[in-house]
């Protein structure tokens, strides 16, 4: 069984806790991260920033106001506890620590999900059993309106639809990328056209998830029925549900 060491990410953003939430968020954005490590004067971990939350504080604060608690984790932690430890967490990272807790990596849901295949290979594959309801955005609707309806929603993918098939899907990060959140705006439309969407119908197993999110480094997968229609989408905190459930 691998641990954590062997897939975590040792190229983490590390912030000090008197940085401003605003320097941070563009920080983050430049780098196109979802998380920085806090570390306090000594370097422990003070806790973790994420891009949502960052985007609801005063940007001229320190980024303590926009703190969260984290879990923590050893770098020879397996990757099957890690997964359980993710799933019974409210956050979607885990930092990794040494002995004197200073932090030496971040583990991510995405770096467990793409470990995946040898966690179901020791389960068998499982036909997916449960998703979530999708929430849908119209292509006309502005960017502006659809980033209130993720942060309202606490989600961070939402399928574009006119009434019928999935036209594409939006990320939170799709969103940060426009520009939403420093005044730009525009209609969803515009972020439409970007190849294919990975979809798979009721009824599919948890491995088809799996390799449409490793193949195409997505966070969700959209779930049809049999005429095509959106019934639920797959993220991959599913998917790390699904795994540890067995």
């Amino acid at each position: 069984m691998a641990t954590v060491g062997e897939i975590m990410n040792t190229g983490m953003l590390k912030v000090a806790l008197e940085t401003r939430a605003g320097e941070c968020l563009d920080r983050m954005l430049d780098q196109g991260a979802r998380h920085a490590v806090v570390v306090d004067a000594d370097g422990l971990v003070a806790g973790l920033l994420t891009d949502a939350a960052l985007h609801i504080t005063n940007p001229t604060l320190s980024v303590f106001s926009a703190l969260v608690p984290v879990p923590t984790m050893s770098d020879e932690t397996s990757v099957e506890d890690a997964a359980r430890l993710l799933v019974g967490t409210s956050q979607d990272a885990a930092v990794v620590v040494d002995d004197d807790g200073r932090p030496v990596g971040l583990l991510a849901e995405a770096d467990v999900v793409r470990y995946a295949p040898v966690l179901l290979d020791t389960r068998g594959r499982v036909v997916l059993r449960a998703w979530r309801p999708p929430v849908s955005v119209h292509p006309d609707s502005t960017l502006s309106a659809a980033f209130d309806t993720m942060v309202n929603h606490q989600i961070r993918h939402l399928l574009i639809t006119d009434n019928g098939p999935v036209l594409g899907v939006v990320s939170f990060r799709d969103l940060l990328a426009t520009g939403v959140t420093r005044d730009a705006d525009g209609v969803v439309q515009q972020l439409l056209g970007g190849g294919p969407v990975r979809l798979v119908h009721e009824g599919a197993s948890l491995d088809e998830v799996v390799t449409l999110m490793r193949t195409h480094d997505i966070g969700c997968v959209p779930v049809l029925d049999s005429n095509n229609l959106p019934v639920g989408i797959v993220t991959r905190s599913d998917v790390l549900e699904q795994i540890v459930q067995g």
